[in-house]
This record gives structure tokens, sequence and C-alpha cells, in this order.
């Protein structure tokens, strides 16, 4: 995610590693430089949830959860009911 850190002003792309902690990283993945929370102002939103259409979910299920499982396929009725669970 970017972030401004509020002493220079210098934007940066940082992850959350540890609670309190964000840290900026280096192109092997390795901590180049640690922030902490009152250290910098987030850009955009990064704790909004994303959303997906209903549909996509249930395809994605259909396709994954029976060969995770074992199984031949998942009955109709179980992905009407998450449909209709999602909508409500």
């Amino acid at each position: 995610m970017k972030a401004r850190v509020i002493e220079t002003g210098e934007i940066v792309d940082v992850k959350r590693l540890y609670p309190t902690i964000y840290s900026r990283l280096d192109g092997n993945h390795r901590i180049v430089e640690e922030y902490y929370d009152d250290e910098i102002e987030l850009i955009g939103s990064p704790d909004k949830p994303k959303k997906v259409s209903v549909e996509k979910a249930c395809r994605w299920i259909e396709a994954h959860i029976p060969a995770y499982y074992g199984y031949a396929s998942i009955p109709t009725e179980i992905i009407e009911d998450f449909k209709k669970a999602m909508e409500e």
C-alpha cells in the first residue's frame, strides 16, 4: 500500500508486517525502513473490503470446493442457500 512519510513527505510502498509497524521492503523483500502508525499517513483505504458478485463466488465454489474435499460436485441446494444468504 502507499503511504506518505510525515517527516519528509516522501511517498513510499509499505506492508504491515507487525501490528503497529509498517515496513518498506527492497526488491528482495528485505526490510529497508520501518515506520510506526504516527510516522506515516496511508494513502487510499487499505482496509476497504473487496466486493465480488455472488455469481462469481458461486462459480469459484463450484469449481474448487468439490476437488478440495474429494466430492464429485456440490449439491445445487447448497449453492442456492449460499446465494440466498448472501443476498439478504
